[in-house]
């Protein structure tokens, strides 16, 4: 029984140093604080996204991905244009923050994505890939929400 004790507490141990691995690296967890206040501060963004209840952008973000609403009322260009701002504001943190590389210079996520909304249908999947000069569209799926 005392084995039996000692091996659970050792795994117990084990599992606590490791740690658990959510997919999140601590660059991303920064850029994500980061990001609404990017987005709300460029004025070309700043009515084109879709608002929460206390005024903030309704931006949220897990493993690399943005998901980002958009406001009622634009066309179709409109909600490209914003998406793809918002997407270079966040492959531009991506790039420019001095914890997001290894020691050889790779990057510790191979790309990020963008998921825009408006209410819950999703519009857009863009991903890129941060070794790339350009985004790829995986997903555009047109509709005239006005």
């Amino acid at each position: 029984m005392l084995y039996r004790i000692t091996f659970g507490l050792i795994c117990i141990g084990i599992l606590f140093l490791l740690g658990c691995r959510t997919g999140e690296y601590n660059v991303d967890l920064k850029i994500y604080e980061e990001m609404p206040g990017i987005l709300a501060a460029d004025p070309e963004l700043t009515d084109m996204l879709g608002k929460n209840e206390d005024g903030s952008v309704q931006v949220e973000f897990e493993k690399g991905e943005m998901f980002l609403w958009f406001a009622y009322c634009l066309d179709e260009s409109t909600r490209q244009n914003v998406a793809g701002r918002a997407l270079d504001h966040f492959h531009t943190q991506y790039l420019e923050h001095p914890d997001n590389r290894r020691k050889d210079q790779t990057f510790y996520r191979e790309k990020i994505l963008l998921r825009g909304f408006i209410d819950d249908v999703e519009l857009y999947v863009i991903e890129w890939d941060l070794d790339m000069d350009h985004p790829n569209v995986v997903s555009n799926r047109h509709g005239n929400f006005m």
